[in-house]
């Protein structure tokens, strides 16, 4: 019998302690070979009245009762027992028990009670029962665990034990629990473990090992016991052990012939098996009787009826004294436990372990097992040291107090590199950090700056320094600096600045929120203050609103130093250079209230200065001088930025003078609407002067046509008009409300063109004012709905008459005739109700180039038709035929004066010809060549087709034929 006592030491460290004494475990050895019982697996026994009992048995399913006081020999006590078959036996109550598909009790052994019928039973058929508690338990089949006071009534503590669905495991009671172990679970799908189809399918063999002080509550002692997983194995609980004894191994389709204890049911130890030791079997039957632990039957293929049996002498008790090397410890402090495990002889390991969880495992040497550990949370800590037992020593445990004293918070500060800077500069913004723990690094070190308004990062930001792995944030142009995930070691700090941009002034608190960190939570905050100082504002205003040219006025300056700044601004000063119709008055009329500042302001110059002047906190000066204006229009001074050395440059400042002098004014306009392809419209332009000063010097007007439309002239009396560029010049002074003569453009209108503005511009004639110096005027375009005449051709019948003809256009009630000669534009020449046209009026050895318009019923044009060419010569020897007539001379001549001709059509000029003519002389090919590029240049200005020729190339030396000279012929013609 163990003894036990609690007690709570001088260190507040709980020791069990128990009666000592020494320990060993024997071999197995045979008590007899063949017992009187026939050779079964599955028998059931139990320990009662002083005697082993066995029960049933297969494979014959015998239904008998064997009771042995020796091993040696068995006593038959019934054939046939009144329990079903393969009923689980065990003790409780003073009664030997059958439980199984019914339950039985029976006081000797020989005559049974039934308690509990089949059809009454709740649980499912109990592979295992036990007595714990004060109550009788069936478990082991499935995931079910039942109890019962008195057999009869029964209590489920659990339908769903989380070792869940087991089957075959071996249970039994220790060390004030109940235990079950090993046994097999479904794997479905798995199939046969061996590869001849052996064994059993879809099933996993266990090794974990499981408790309970309840029934209802169990734990997980180990998940993977060192012994190799099983099932129809036996435990037993011997000699303050916990034992299991053979078994079956479905994964290797072997039995099983170990024998393994422990004294925790986490640490095993496999107990030594002599040669000559009982044969691997499954299914066999256990005893703890008369000191011993006891083996009889089983399966070893075949089945077994020898009886075995092993002596231990019980473990050796154990206690644990843990002590700390120090408490109270500082955070992140090493504190030593010393675990001392009596008596000294006991071996193994020690577990350390905290409310926490586990710290860490020593082994025990000379008795004593230490564990250093700086993981420790601040607080109060009990610690317990767990002594897991040996082979001969049993586990123990006992329990300290320690003490964590809680960790310093982190420490920041900040500061800006300078008490002030002027606005929109920028200021370095250092934050420090620091960890005054001694042994403690500090981990997740963390806070957030939200600058004050007027303060955002820089763009860059310039960030130096950091917190080792910290992360930290200051996106350029955000108001937000951030730093997270820092780690500081022990009695240190970490440096980092960021530049911060002064957008508005005045005086600017910042601070960060609490530095905090996941072991000591929040510390302090930073705060720092930096002046922006403003810079200092400009003010101008002119004395007259408008003067006439070349009159004088007074130009004054306003120097400020806003209210928002606690300082004097010093060297402030600005640059002024006036626009190029002012300049400074001689004399200047000076004057200045700005102390010690300097003015340059020279008479006759452009340009004004004032630099070096001190104002006080919310203070003004002024400055102010004389201008003369010296050309009209809207003079705008607008000064440099206003400068200082302390607040930095604020904006200029800008005042207008109106400077009177003359006013051109313009006005555009037309009449009636345009057609598509129209001809000679008219746009007609008015300047007037609508100012208090006569022009002087050159005006211009400028018509700005936009696409769609072509200007053939423009005129105007007084006024010297230019058709490209496209405007006219006066010099003329024109008088305060005068109105110059108009301006006639006339225009072609595109057949494509669409409703256009035309635009026209006047400038000069030294006015000052030019935003009414534009006129628009909206012309609307009437789209054409005729065809344009085709196949049009021109055929000069005589040197003084041309005949043109068309195809007629639908819709058509008339043509216009239009013709061009010598360079100038189409003109109307005439109209025809039919498709044809005699033009008489035509002068001979004269080219002229045609175009038709259709005409319809309200009077709109059509597009124009193609272009066609006619000439009034006539050519000698006409047609030349080949091989027959003679090319001469004169015709060389005559072609080269009907290609001038349409040169001279053309607006070309004198054509280039390389040799001259004369009688008896050859026709080259060069003359040829001569006469082909000044036609094919002529005819391209004119629009008219390129022309096709047999020998597109003659060179020198080739035969000059009569198609050549024909094909210019009708190239003319």
């Amino acid at each position: 019998m163990f003894e036990t006592m609690t007690a709570l030491s001088a260190g507040l460290t709980l020791v069990l302690m128990a009666v000592i004494r020494a320990n060993s475990v024997s071999p197995w050895t045979m008590v007899t070979d063949h017992a009187a019982f026939s050779p079964r697996d599955t028998a059931n026994g139990a320990v009662f009245l002083g005697k082993m009992w066995l029960s049933h048995g297969y494979p014959e399913g015998v239904a008998d009762l064997w009771s042995s006081s020796d091993g040696v020999t068995w006593d038959k006590v019934l054939d046939f027992t009144p329990y079903p078959l393969y009923c689980d036996l065990t003790v409780f109550d003073g009664k030997l028990w059958a439980v199984g598909g019914s339950v039985w009790s029976s006081e000797d052994g020989v005559n049974w009670t039934q308690v509990l019928d089949f059809d009454s039973r709740p649980f499912p058929w109990a592979n295992n029962a036990v007595a714990f508690d004060g109550k009788l338990w069936a478990l082991g089949d499935g995931p079910e665990v039942w109890s019962s006071t008195d057999g009869a009534n029964w209590i489920c503590a659990t339908r769903n034990a989380p070792y869940g669905n087991r089957a075959a495991p071996a249970v039994t009671v220790f060390d004030g629990k109940m235990w079950l172990m090993g046994g097999s679970t479904p794997a479905p799908g798995k199939g046969y473990s061996d590869p001849n189809g052996l064994g059993y399918p879809d099933i996993d063999m266990n090794n974990d090992v499981w408790s309970s002080t309840d029934g209802v509550n169990w734990t997980r002692v180990t998940a993977h016991a060192p012994w190799t997983g099983r099932m129809w194995f036996e435990t037993q609980s011997y000699a303050g052990r916990l034992w299991i004894v053979g078994g079956y191994d479905n994964d290797s389709y072997q039995n099983l012939g170990d024998t393994w204890y422990s004294t925790d049911g986490v640490n095993w130890h496999q107990a030594t098996q002599s040669s000559a030791g009982w044969s691997p079997r499954h299914y066999p039957t256990t005893f703890v009787f008369d000191n011993s632990l006891w083996i009889t039957a089983g399966n070893s293929w075949p089945f077994q009826n020898d009886v075995w049996k092993m002596t231990a002498t019980p473990v050796i008790a154990t206690t644990v004294n843990v002590v700390p090397s120090v408490s109270p410890a500082a955070f992140g402090q090493a504190v030593t436990f010393t675990a001392t495990v009596a008596p000294d002889g006991a071996t193994g390991t020690v577990t350390f372990k905290s409310e926490a969880g586990t710290l860490g495992t020593a082994d025990v040497s000379s008795g004593v097992a230490t564990l250093t550990t700086a993981a420790m949370a601040a607080g109060a800590h009990t610690v317990t040291a767990s002594y897991a037992g040996d082979t001969d020593y049993a586990s123990a445990i006992g329990s300290t107090a320690v003490a964590v004293d809680a960790p310093s918070a982190p420490t920041i500060s900040q500061t800006f590199f300078t008490s002030s800077i002027p606005l929109n500069r920028t200021a370095t913004l250092t934050f420090q950090i620091s960890n005054s723990n001694v042994a403690a690094s500090l981990t997740g070190i963390a806070f957030t700056n939200a600058l004050p308004d007027g303060l955002i990062v820089a763009t860059p930001n310039g960030l130096t320094g950091g917190c080792g792995s910290g992360t930290i944030s200051a996106s350029s142009g955000g108001s937000t600096i951030s730093l997270s995930d820092a780690v500081i070691a022990p009695m240190n700090s970490c440096t980092f600045s960021v530049d911060v941009l002064a957008i508005t002034a005045g005086t600017k608190d910042n601070a960060t929120s609490a530095v905090s960190s996941a072991e000591a939570g929040s510390g302090n905050v930073a705060s720092a203050s930096i002046d922006v100082i403003a810079p200092p504002s400009l003010a101008m205003t002119f004395h007259d609103p408008s003067v006439l040219l070349h009159s004088t006025t007074s130009l004054s300056f306003t120097l400020s130093n806003p209210a928002i700044n606690r300082v004097p601004l010093t060297g402030v000063g600005f640059l002024d250079n006036l626009p190029a119709g002012l300049v400074i008055a001689n004399p200047n009329g000076l004057s200045a209230s700005c102390g010690d500042a300097t003015v340059a302001a020279n008479p006759g110059s452009s340009a004004l200065s004032i630099s070096g002047a001190t104002l006080p906190p919310n203070s003004t000066c002024t400055i102010s001088l004389n201008v003369i204006a010296v050309a009209a229009g809207t003079q705008l001074n607008a000064t440099g930025a206003v400068t200082s050395t302390d607040g930095g440059d604020g904006p200029g400042a800008s005042a207008s003078l109106e400077v009177l002098g003359a006013d051109l004014t313009i006005a555009k306009g037309h009449t009636g609407d345009f057609d598509q392809g129209a001809t000679g419209k008219t746009y007609t332009i008015t300047v007037r002067n609508i100012g208090v000063l006569p022009t002087s010097g050159e005006v211009m007007v400028v018509d700005q046509l936009p696409v769609g439309l072509t200007a053939t002239a423009i005129s105007g009396t007084e006024w010297a008009c230019t058709l490209s560029p496209l405007r006219c010049l006066r010099t003329d002074p024109l008088a305060v409300g005068g109105v110059a003569p108009p301006i006639t453009v006339t225009v072609n209108v595109a057949g494509n063109a669409t409703t256009l503005t035309n635009v026209a511009i006047v400038s000069g004639g030294g006015e000052g004012r030019t935003d009414n110096d534009t006129a628009s005027d909206l012309t609307n375009i009437h789209a054409v709905t005729l065809a344009a005449p085709a196949s049009m051709t021109a055929t000069a019948v005589s040197t003084s008459e041309v005949d043109l003809s068309w195809t007629a256009v639908q819709n058509a009630v008339a043509y216009d005739v239009f013709r061009a000669s010598g360079g100038s534009g189409y003109s109307l020449i005439g109209s025809s109700t039919t498709i044809t046209y005699p033009d008489l009026q035509v002068s001979a050895g004269t080219s002229y180039v045609y175009q038709v318009r259709a005409i319809d019923g309200s009077g709109s044009a059509g597009p124009p038709s193609n272009v066609d060419l006619a000439t009034t010569i006539f050519f000698s020897d006409d047609p030349l035929i080949p091989q027959v007539t003679t090319i001469r001379a004169a015709h060389l001549s005559e072609l080269r004066v009907a290609v001038q001709s349409v040169l001279t059509c053309a607006g070309s000029g004198t054509g280039t010809f390389t040799s001259v003519p004369s009688p008896g002389a050859l026709i080259e090919a060069r003359d040829i060549n001569d006469l082909r590029m000044n036609l094919d240049a002529a005819r391209s200005v004119l629009g008219l087709p390129a022309l096709l020729y047999s020998d597109p190339t003659i060179n020198a030396g080739d035969t000059v034929k009569a198609a050549h000279v024909q094909e210019l012929r009708a190239g003319v013609k």
